[in-house]
């Protein structure tokens, strides 16, 4: 089996986004008006759009290997505990691989940050499975494999998770993807039409995230 390619970013180095999402849901209904000619139909009772603030952080983690070359978990988690994040989407993970000490990061990191995980793999490799990760604050409800075209040089994947922020309020659903890395952007674009389809029928507020191999104001990005 070929080794998954580092060269997870057209730019060579680690990539970490942190976006703050200000999401409206509906919230509990507000109080009803005092009391009118009962003779009338009832209205129905108003609600209210109350925002919800999230943070959500986009993180390559190279399997745990830092730009010094060196495998170090503790300090993925460290950046990642900094920025206080409700979700996390991360790419290029290892579970139980031989080269990464046959940890199973997703469920590491999720314990060690006090989070709850999900794992999507991309392909088996070195006595375990490679691919991609959510964590999230709040508890995950249910999590999906996405199926992609594939790249040049490895499968494609994207994991989508639902859970609610907020107790009460309908289900956010959160897509984290990677996709493929070469100059000709075919495959990128064929990877963004096909998580289009996947995601266009989603009900509620969806959140998409990850390495995208691309840059703003690029087709792949426009479509997405």
């Amino acid at each position: 089996m070929r080794a998954p390619s580092h060269r997870s970013s057209r730019h060579h180095s680690a990539i970490l986004a942190l976006a703050l999402l200000v999401i409206g849901v509906a919230a509990t209904p507000a109080p009803s008006a005092p009391p009118v000619d009962r003779s009338l139909p009832p209205k129905p009772a108003p609600t209210t759009t109350a925002p919800i603030a999230l943070r959500v952080l986009s993180y390559n983690i190279r399997h745990g290997v830092g730009m010094d070359d060196v495998l170090d978990l503790e300090r993925i988690a460290r950046v990642i505990a900094a920025q206080r994040p409700d979700l996390v989407l991360l790419q290029e993970v290892d579970e139980r691989v031989r080269r990464s000490g046959a940890v199973d990061q997703a469920a590491w990191l999720g314990d060690r940050l006090g989070m709850h995980h999900a794992f999507a793999p991309f392909m088996d490799y070195q006595g375990g499975r490679y691919g991609l990760a959510i964590l999230s604050r709040s508890p995950i409800e249910a999590s999906e494999t996405i199926p992609l075209p594939p790249g040049q040089h490895e499968p494609r994947a994207a994991l989508a998770i639902t859970t609610r922020p907020v107790a009460g309020t309908p289900p956010l659903r959160a897509v984290c993807v990677h996709f493929d890395w070469l100059d000709d952007d075919s495959r990128r674009m064929a990877q963004a039409e096909a998580l289009v389809a996947a995601v266009s029928a989603s009900r509620g507020p969806v959140v998409v995230g990850g390495d995208f191999n691309d840059v703003l104001g690029s087709r792949t990005m426009k479509h997405c």
